[in-house]
């Protein structure tokens, strides 16, 4: 019910979704019970890390990690097992080439740790990626994905919360070295009236 309601253009230049439009549009949706921290820094390698070792540390947040990342810098989800247990023991691979190109939200759910080498764990909202959505990433690949050094746009990790831990989560994000601010991910921000 309602999607005869959503709003929708023809002009693809400001199609999309802006970090600060999923912002209000958490807060006004959940009546305020949640809502979404916008985490930057100049360093995701160690950003990305320090974020799962956080909510490692609290799982009474339950807080959801939303990547806002660039595809092209991301291995593409089609890896064979060989592939994933060679790179996870400290061995060269070929990944396989991104699966496409664009701005995109996925979730960050967890991480495989191998014996020389991590793999990310994100779950795409497209089944056909990875296994029902669900691929692995190595932090060479994620880091840049969200830092976008080719792009004049930005990404980054929306931190969903419930909004009684935001002031708690918001010390402990900026102690890891992460500063909360909305980013421009090229599209446009259309304020309500």
């Amino acid at each position: 019910d309602g999607y005869d309601r959503i709003p929708t253009v023809s002009d693809l230049a400001v199609c999309g979704t802006s970090i600060s439009g999923l912002i209000q549009a958490t807060e006004q949706l959940s009546q305020g019970r949640f809502c979404l921290l916008p985490l930057q820094t100049s360093d995701w390698a160690a950003g990305v890390a320090a974020l799962v070792n956080l909510y490692q540390r609290y799982p009474e947040w339950q807080a959801v990690p939303l990547l806002n990342l660039y595809t092209s810098y991301c291995w593409g989800s089609q890896l064979t097992p060989q592939q994933l247990l060679a790179y996870l023991q400290g061995r060269p691979i070929s990944p396989p080439p991104a699966d496409w190109s664009v701005g995109h939200f996925a979730l960050l759910i967890g991480q495989l740790q191998g014996d020389r080498h991590s793999l990310y764990a994100v779950l795409d909202t497209y089944p056909h990626f990875g296994w029902q959505g669900l691929h692995l990433q190595p932090i060479e690949a994620l880091a840049p994905s969200l830092q976008r050094p080719d792009f004049p746009t930005a990404g980054g990790i929306a931190l969903f919360i419930r909004a009684e831990e935001r002031s708690q989560t918001t010390a402990l994000v900026e102690k890891a070295g992460f500063c909360l601010q909305p980013w421009n991910n090229g599209t446009p921000t259309l304020h309500s009236k």
